[in-house]
């Protein structure tokens, strides 16, 4: 048996067979006749990208092994068969009969499937299932948009990939016929067929794509929101339905015009032009100005046009690669100009983007012969490729800029050229099923018309690869919804552009590597069967669990947050839930997730983004590589690449994070850049170190933003800091929040302010080092950190957060601490404030005391039955357990509004500012009123009730850290200290003066 590289032989059945190594456990495989090899159209017209191959060695003898890296495949001379094998002699996929058969003029390919063996791809072609095991069909491209990109790329969890090199119909038979066999079958004397081995499913797309093109890189603005307007539309109507996006504050990118916008619908006739009544345009430049284009570019939006495309695309391919046919064919190249020259002048208008609807050949023109000599039936599944592909360079050679062509159907190689959109409003959940199907084949950038009048299509629609409204005839615009699926498409707009660097990057992912940015279960959870054929769930990007269409999920082995309420479970398991009333579907994050987010704007490139939020939910080890560039030329093939590498360690102890610098630069990147993060964290940390130096914590907004430090922001569970990029010698930023460890000290948040990098942007944390004496003030009376740790979660029962079964281990663990540090005597005082704490939670919730405890109140506080300490460990217990029950069944989930949490976040930073209702109701643009009534169905409190509580538990922190009355006084937003006393001793039970000489150490 001999090895090779490459090697071609002659069958003892008749023919001749020829395998080359293309790349690391890439094979081609050819059959052929008469021996020529000719190179197909889909080489010839470098769709598909294969390097250039010379001779190859005549086999000596007729067992033949071919190698690659780690990969080899064992052919027989004798009839072609052959076998791919792993480099550790396990067997990946062989044949089971001989492939050509030279009488019949018929290829016929069958392989062994094994059990228990799935198998992904084909794209567009069915949208019943992703697990293709089972099922049978023809490679064509339907007339209509149900199959209307079928690829001939199949991969298994075997570890094996397929793919046709061949734009004929032929047929796959995936184990439907016979269960145990997967059959490839169609005419012709030739076969030409690429195989791939590799360790998983993304291992084989990422080879897969090396051969069929990596996906394009949109432009950055491609990747918010796409509305294309109503068809008949003026100047006027889009305009105003553009500028209506700006008023209601959602963000929005591209604007598309219907094909009516030019005067000629016909096909064939070039030098369209603008219709000149309903889109008066101007050659004059001063002109141009206040045209509707001109206008709208000034608001930031950028254009689409919609065109039929039947043009003869064929010429112009075969005039650049003239030489590489086999056989010339006709051009008559003077009735054949190049199709996108006649586009030119609508580019230079402004329009960034076109939408194609691309003819069927073999329905269209059955009988048509083609300028490169081909017919209809061999022309049908490449048309659209070819007139995508032309339509890409064109734009590219004309501006140097990224294009955005929208095209609906496709073939092999589509994914270099274009974006595609799946399904229409009624049947958006099988479209989901045709995305996923996409991205297993190698296509990246899909979408599907979002169905704009449903809570589910809004959710579903705003968390794909790209994200599209189309109107058509109908009236699909925000503006014409109702006030509450307003309300929630508003959310969600902001999310998706809040979400842009993340989805951005992910983007950067697929055109390096192949893997999609909306990722069947499949691609991410390979080993797990129940994740094989799950339809209506997927995850977008690394760290987005995203279910559409469905309450119900299956969460695979790993630690997810629900992302709406931040509730936590563990996989695997299935879970059924119901969203939030503002949101339209379940939405997860993988417990490690690192998502860098953009402050939100009304469009990408309304500002330079200095600032990037960085939320983080520390799970195990995880990393984060953030991808920028200029967003718009081809710079980034060059290297013209910012990486940003986020790393998070989190250990019961720990949570370490660095940060490195951007490694790489591009025109136009800014020059510094900042940080805010957002660990999101189940306790607030003992401390929160920033390059080793010890990190202030900010209790209270002081009225200068010179001292940088950090905050524990309870409603949300996480920790927020601010901090600027790491100098260029040090490389990376290293923060280190400490959540139990023996031996550190708990630094009081008025101790002397480190010299730490940071950030004192408005809006993000005022802070200050001391008191304006420049003395410290006296640590808090707590016995060590824990006792600092779980004090604060006592002051969490009191300041809202939702309890649970932790409540009641918080409380017995601060009982407990107590009880290991304190005075034989003074135990009664520290029940009694315990108790309290947890009646008060309970009355500021608007409950009756009785109803949670079960008991007269005044007899719980009084407390003449407890004799010793053990009966008040017993006690607090048994009142901790029916505050938590009851706050389960009663208190709602975490804020889901984003103007509930913006009000929180303005109360946690400005507790000393004007925090009335009127106030904040016009900050986050809501009536006061609607306010009113909102902030008790997210929160469980009255707004009023809500703010005194925050400036009360500020208080006592302030008045037991050692400040004096009348600063505690200010700092919580009172005039006069003399109120401030009356509504501390009202909510309290005790004068401010009292804690302040340190009569309880609470």
């Amino acid at each position: 048996m001999n090895e090779h590289a490459g090697v071609q032989m002659t069958l003892g059945t008749g023919g001749s067979m020829r395998i080359d190594t293309i790349a690391p456990d890439t094979f081609r495989v050819r059959f052929d006749l008469d021996g020529t090899f000719a190179e197909p159209d889909l080489v010839r017209y470098d769709i598909i990208r294969c390097p250039q191959q010379g001779s190859v060695p005549a086999a000596a003898s007729r067992r033949v092994v071919v190698t690659s890296d780690s990969a080899e495949l064992h052919i027989d001379g004798e009839d072609g068969q052959f076998r791919l094998v792993a480099a550790n002699g396990r067997e990946l996929l062989r044949t089971q009969q001989q492939p050509l058969d030279s009488n019949t003029q018929r290829f016929d390919l069958i392989f062994a499937l094994v059990e228990g063996e799935s198998c992904y791809g084909l794209g567009n072609i069915d949208s019943g299932t992703i697990d293709r095991r089972g099922w049978k069909g023809d490679i064509w491209a339907d007339d209509h948009l149900v199959s209307s990109a079928p690829i001939p790329f199949l991969m298994s969890t075997r570890g094996w990939a397929l793919l046709m090199n061949t734009t004929r119909r032929h047929s796959f038979d995936i184990g439907c016929t016979d269960e145990d066999r997967f059959r490839i079958s169609g005419e012709g004397t030739g076969l030409d067929l690429f195989l791939f081995a590799g360790s998983c499913l993304a291992e084989l797309l990422h080879r897969y794509t090396g051969v069929a093109g990596k996906p394009l890189l949109l432009p950055m603005w491609a990747y918010g929101l796409n509305y294309s307007g109503r068809k008949l539309s003026n100047a006027q109507e889009v305009v105003n339905e553009a500028m209506k996006f700006r008023q209601l504050n959602i963000p929005c990118d591209l604007i598309g015009l219907s094909e009516d916008s030019v005067e000629s619908k016909g096909n064939h006739i070039l030098h369209k032009r603008w219709h000149a009544e309903r889109f008066p345009m101007s050659s004059h430049d001063l002109v141009r100005g206040v045209t509707f284009l001109g206008v709208l570019r000034r608001k930031g939006f950028k254009f689409s046009l919609f065109l039929r495309c039947t043009y003869d695309v064929t010429a112009e391919e075969e005039r650049r690669t003239a030489g590489n046919a086999a056989e010339p064919a006709p051009i008559p190249a003077a009735d054949f100009p190049v199709w996108y020259d006649h586009l030119k002048p609508f580019v230079d208008d402004g329009v960034a983007a076109f939408v194609l609807s691309v003819c069927s050949p073999a329905a269209a023109y059955p009988d048509r012969q083609w300028a490169n000599g081909m017919n209809s039936a061999q022309l049908h599944n490449l048309y659209a490729v070819l007139a995508g592909k032309q339509m890409y360079r064109g734009f590219r050679e004309h501006t140097g800029q990224r294009p955005m062509i929208h095209v609906e159907r496709g073939y092999i190689g589509m994914q270099q050229y274009i974006a595609t959109s799946s399904g229409t409003y009624y049947n958006l959940p099988h479209a989901m099923t045709d995305m996923m199907n996409y991205g297993l084949s190698g296509h990246a950038n899909t979408t599907t018309n979002m169905r704009l009048i449903s809570k589910e299509g809004i959710h579903s629609g705003f968390l794909l690869p790209w994200a599209r409204i189309h109107s058509s005839q109908y009236f699909l615009h925000p503006s014409y919804l109702e006030p509450d699926l307003l309300d929630m498409l508003q959310i969600y707009a902001r999310l998706r552009y809040r979400l842009i660097p993340y989805l951005y990057s992910a983007a950067h992912v697929a055109n390096r590597t192949g893997m999609p940015i909306m990722r069947a279960m499949p691609l991410a959870y390979g080993e797990d069967p129940m994740c094989r054929n799950l339809r209506q769930q997927y995850m977008l990007g690394e760290y987005l669990l995203v279910v559409a269409f469905g309450n119900r999920v299956y969460l695979p082995d790993d630690e997810w947050i629900d992302y709406w309420t931040g509730k936590r479970y563990s996989g695997p398991q299935w879970l059924e839930c119901d969203p939030p009333e503002r949101a339209g579907g379940l939405l997860f994050v993988r417990a490690g997730a690192i998502i860098p987010m953009w402050p939100v704007l009304d469009y990408v490139g309304q500002a330079p983004v200095t600032t990037v939020a960085l939320e983080v939910y520390p799970h195990r080890n995880s990393s984060f590589c953030m991808y920028e560039d200029d967003g718009l030329s081809f710079g980034y093939e060059n290297g013209q690449v910012a990486v940003t590498r986020i790393e998070c360690e989190a250990t019961p102890e720990r949570v370490v994070l660095q940060i490195a610098r951007r490694d790489g630069s591009y025109d136009g990147m800014p020059a510094d850049r900042n940080y805010e993060l957002i660990v999101h964290l189940n306790a607030k940390p003992v401390a929160v170190t920033v390059d080793g130096n010890p990190c202030t914590e900010q209790t209270r907004r002081l009225k200068s933003n010179l001292v940088r430090g950090w905050r524990y922001d309870r409603p949300n569970g996480a920790v927020r800091l601010f901090l600027e990029e790491a100098p260029e010698e040090e490389g990376f930023a290293r923060i280190e929040l400490l959540l139990n460890v023996p031996n550190v000290p708990h630094h009081s948040a008025k101790r002397a302010a480190p010299a730490v990098r940071g950030s004192s942007r408005n809006g993000g944390f005022d802070s200050g080092s001391d008191d304006g004496d420049n003395q410290p003030r006296r640590q808090l009376s707590l016995s060590g950190p824990q006792a600092g740790a779980n004090k604060e979660r006592m002051k969490g029962i009191s300041a809202g957060d939702a309890p649970g079964p932790d409540s009641v281990e918080t409380a017995l663990s601060w009982w407990r601490g107590k009880m290991s540090g304190t005075s034989s005597d003074a135990w009664r005082s520290h029940l009694s404030y315990a108790c309290h704490q947890i009646v008060r939670r309970a009355e500021s919730c608007g409950w009756e005391p009785s109803e949670v405890f079960g008991a007269d109140p005044d007899d719980i506080l009084q407390l003449q039955g407890i004799a010793d300490p053990d009966q008040g460990e017993r006690l607090l217990q048994r009142l901790s357990e029916r505050y938590a029950a009851h706050a389960s069944r009663n208190l709602p989930c975490r804020p889901t509004h984003p103007a509930v949490r913006g009000i929180i976040a303005i109360v946690e930073q400005e507790i000393d500012g004007d925090l009335g209702l009127k106030t904040l109701a016009g900050r986050v643009a809501l009536h006061p009123f609607h306010l009113s009534r909102l902030f008790p169905k997210e929160t469980g409190q009255t707004f009023s009730d809500y703010v005194m509580s925050r400036r009360m538990l500020h208080a006592r922190a302030c008045l037991e850290a050692g400040c004096k009355v009348y600063e505690v006084a200010s700092d919580t937003g009172f005039k006069d200290p003399g109120n401030f006393s009356k509504a501390f001793s009202k909510y309290w039970g005790v004068p401010p003066i009292y804690l302040k000489n340190g009569a309880t150490s609470g």
